[in-house]
């Protein structure tokens, strides 16, 4: 797997949208689309590696291949990051069959649900200064389609199944060589 060098992995690792491990010993970056095919087939092989492995960290970045459908989707997760529910929220945009506002904040509160919507349709706020980082950082590092991966600094080939991206994850748990952190 071909290294990216420290100027655009450091920029990676900086990313706010984290799963996993609080010290990971091996960290796996995900430029995803939620309305990616593939994104969603591969999201399930992601959440079983975090279970197996606690030692792995995932750094989600949006790569937003329409820039309708899919940003809404990425902004929307964005939103939920800055409200402390990112987690829950990457999980149902894959579920979801309709970006419906209503359907995926169901469980929040009057005051939360008030506070999303302000953050996401409100002025002055980063989502699309975050978004368009995410965005900018994707072509930077050379991505151009989703799901790309990288591992501990070096790019996944596109396209690997899902088996090989386990192996490849058990093998950089396995390696003396640990993941730089921010």
């Amino acid at each position: 797997m071909p290294a990216l060098p420290d100027s655009l992995w450091e920029p990676l690792l900086q990313g706010d949208h984290r799963v996993g491990a609080a010290e990971p010993r091996a960290i796996l970056g995900e430029f995803l689309d939620y309305r990616c095919a593939y994104c969603r087939q591969i999201h399930p092989t992601l959440e079983a590696l975090l279970e197996a492995y606690p030692d792995l960290q995932i750094i989600y970045r949006h790569y937003p291949l329409n820039l309708n459908r899919s940003a809404a989707a990425a902004r929307i997760a964005l939103c939920a990051d800055a409200l402390g529910w990112f987690e829950l929220m990457h999980t149902r945009l894959f579920s979801a069959q309709q970006l419906d506002i209503e359907s995926l904040l169901y469980d929040r509160t009057e005051s939360e649900r008030a506070a999303f919507n302000s953050y996401l349709y409100g002025r002055d706020t980063p989502v699309d200064s975050l978004l368009l980082q995410d965005i900018a950082l994707a072509r930077r590092v050379g991505v151009t389609g989703t799901p790309t991966f990288f591992l501990n600094g070096r790019r996944v080939p596109v396209g690997v199944p899902a088996s090989q991206l386990r192996n490849y994850v058990h093998q950089a748990l396995q390696s003396e060589n640990r993941p730089a952190r921010r």
